[in-house]
């Protein structure tokens, strides 16, 4: 699942996050570990393709792939795939083709199930379609000035001094979906009140398994709440920060990016570090609750959606009518066709609306766009009746200034092919020094190996995918991919023209060195759930005047691109929606944090006391969220419609080239301005 990252996969300055917040077991894409391969391939070896029909032909790639990777590594039972299933009937037929149901919305059941029951559940009267759950990748004194929040509250308690209204977001509920945060830092509490009283009122562990006397979250209007993960309500919370039980709630001993982005929409700036004032970094709602759920770098999209209808859930149970809510998701994922159609945008766009299809009045979500801008992750190609093209990508060495060097791409990487579903296309690969594979056609998956060692793997579902009428083609390379040119060859022999876009998922783990295009296409690099219909999308600029590489107010350079009306998009699907501030940001870092060299050669930033500066569009999105809270205290009724207008219109141009037309690509409709969203908030 976007969560701070650095503006570019290829930029190592202090001043960038790198997304590598995991250390431990390496991604596993559709839910579950894929083979490895050697990193010294023979270029004489013969290279082998094996293919195979496809099994299920109502389910995704995704899923296809899991089924395939499980059986080369020997078909453990005990092996699960979190999905998404669209589904007509009633839900009890799916428990007993032994789907772990988590949520419904609509005609989309979330669930988990193990790997040899995929193709009954599948076969299932009713099931339309079966989607894996994708893997999501993580993506302020000056920035509060920036977008005029300060115009809003005074900048410390009594928020109302001076004359300013006072906005602080209290009474409204702003949830975080992230990896981890450090439930004690005091920028999440009451200010000046002891024992510290804390403003979160909720916390799902999803990572974690009960121990004696803890359980999932249960209730919240589901018969059997959810069955996994560990819930620390109001009462678990309150206890860890007022006896300060550093650790009690799962944290990092390194950085949450979860701490820092909460911090942007909801700190309150108060504790001290020994090298700043209290209320030097203030975020933009300090006096919200807040609600968190660790989801995003090895949990699934399934987990995300369902800590959404989660933290709805307590919105509306909180006090006699309920309270508005706005969440933030600074994370993303490569896979989806950027058009609103993967199973976690289409379930959170059901859960955005009522049972009549109405927008629900104080509910909106924030995601970050990306910072896949200048990464070289996305090509385009037309093909024509009968044609060919090929795409060409790059594992490039990395030789340090002391002369170390590394050469394969360590892990595996993950092709998303798309292309329009009246052609029918045949692919083959060609790794480094090698030759071409046989071709593998639609409802076929092949296994590529040189020498006998796998290599490549290739799925063609034999159908197109219901959400959106695009076929898909999931392409895996075996880390370590080795360095070289790999190309990879399309064939149209269904006697239809097509554009076909190809994303390469971008690493978490292991940034040096990465699989990239030779031909970059840099529009149309946004991530999932981005695109979803009912979130507002977030792209970042420079805000930090002095910041190294871009100039004061210009776009971000890794800040992803969307698509926009010259490319024939319609207004509301241009992305992103705006940008915010996501140039060396200063929020709040984990408590436990001791070693800021450390954190400075493994992650870009520069740690300062409690405070930690980092860049992205990770950065930019919770200062949206922020805003979004205000304007909810000053209307609770508002829908994500009326702030995703309230926002296009009260943007500010300054640094934006006057020619331009907005919204667009780059920009979206212009620069977070808070003041006027707020004075133009009915």
């Amino acid at each position: 699942m976007d969560y701070g990252e650095a503006e570019s996969g290829h930029d190592l300055s202090p001043e960038c996050f790198l997304w590598h917040l995991s250390s431990g077991a390496r991604a596993k894409g559709a839910g579950m570990a894929v083979g490895g391969g050697s990193g010294n391939i023979d270029r004489l070896a013969a290279i082998t393709s094996t293919s195979t029909p496809t099994a299920g032909p109502n389910c995704d790639a995704e899923v296809l792939r899991a089924l395939l990777d499980w059986e080369e590594n020997g078909a453990d039972p005990d092996d699960r795939i979190d999905v998404f299933v669209t589904f007509d009937g009633d839900p009890k037929a799916l428990a007993e083709a032994g789907l772990d149901t988590g949520h419904v919305h609509g005609d989309l059941v979330t669930g988990s199930i193990a790997l040899a029951y995929v193709g009954g559940l599948a076969a299932t009267a009713g099931v339309r379609w079966v989607a894996a759950s994708a893997r999501t990748r993580l993506h302020i004194d000056r920035s509060m000035g920036e977008i005029k929040a300060t115009t809003l509250r005074a900048s410390s308690p009594p928020y109302n001094a001076g004359g300013v209204p006072g906005l602080t977001g209290k009474g409204v509920l702003v949830g975080v979906i992230d990896n981890r945060l450090t439930v004690v830092h005091p920028t999440f509490n009451v200010p000046n009140i002891t024992p510290p009283k804390s403003r979160l009122i909720g916390y799902w562990d999803q990572f974690s398994t009960p121990s004696a006397g803890q359980k999932p979250p249960s209730g919240f209007g589901y018969p059997a709440g959810f069955n996994y993960g560990v819930w620390w309500d109001e009462a678990a919370v309150a206890d860890v920060v007022a006896n300060n039980r550093i650790g009690a709630i799962w944290t990092s001993a390194e950085f949450d990016h979860g701490t820092h982005v909460a911090g942007i929409a909801a700190g309150n700036g108060s504790g001290r570090d020994g090298l700043f004032a209290p209320f030097t970094f203030v975020g933009v709602a300090p006096e919200a609750d807040i609600v968190f759920a660790n989801s995003a770098t090895l949990v699934s999209s399934r987990a995300v959606s369902e800590a959404v209808a989660l933290f709805h859930q307590i919105a509306s149970q909180r006090g006699p009518g309920g309270v508005p809510c706005v969440i933030n998701m600074s994370f993303g994922t490569h896979e989806g066709a950027r058009d609103g159609s993967s199973a976690l945008e289409l379930a959170i766009d059901k859960l955005m609306h009522d049972a009549n299809g109405n927008p629900i009045p104080g509910r909106a979500i924030v995601v970050s766009a990306g910072n896949e801008g200048d990464a070289r992750r996305h090509g385009r190609k037309n093909i024509n009746a009968f044609a060919n093209v090929s795409f060409r990508l790059e594992v490039e060495e990395i030789v340090f200034p002391n002369g170390t060097k590394l050469s394969d791409d360590r892990v595996d990487d993950q092709l998303y092919f798309w292309y329009d579903g009246a052609a029918r296309i045949e692919l083959r690969v060609t790794p480094p020094r090698s030759t071409p594979s046989a071709w593998t056609q639609p409802g076929q998956q092949s296994v590529i190996s040189i020498g006998g060692t796998p290599v490549a793997t290739v799925v063609s579902p034999p159908q197109p995918d219901p959400n959106n009428g695009k076929r898909k083609i999931d392409v895996t390379l075996k880390g370590p991919v080795r360095k070289g040119t790999w190309t990879i060859e399309l064939h149209e022999i269904g006697g239809a023209a097509a554009t076909v876009d190809v994303w390469v998922e971008r690493e978490n783990l292991d940034l040096w060195p990465q699989l990239a295009f030779g031909d970059n296409i840099t529009d149309n690099t946004v991530t999932s759930p981005s695109t979803a219909r009912s979130v507002v999308a977030v792209g970042a600029y420079v805000s930090e005047p002095g910041a190294n590489f871009s100039a004061y107010g210009s776009i971000a350079e890794g800040s992803s691109r969307g698509l926009d009306s010259a490319s024939g998009v319609p207004p509301d699907r241009v992305r992103p929606h705006l940008v915010a501030p996501g140039r060396r940001i200063i929020s709040s870092a984990t408590s436990q944090e001791t070693h800021p060299d450390d954190i400075k050669a493994r992650f870009g930033g520069w740690l300062l006391g409690r405070h930690v500066i980092f860049s992205g569009t990770s950065q930019a999105a919770p200062h949206v969220t922020g805003v979004i809270a205000l304007m909810f205290q000053k209307n609770p009724t508002l829908t994500y419609r009326d702030v995703q207008r309230i926002l296009a219109a009260t943007t500010k141009k300054d640094h934006i080239p006057p020619d331009l037309v907005l919204p667009n690509a780059v920009w979206g409709a212009g620069k977070l301005d808070a003041a006027a969203a707020l004075a133009a908030t009915p």
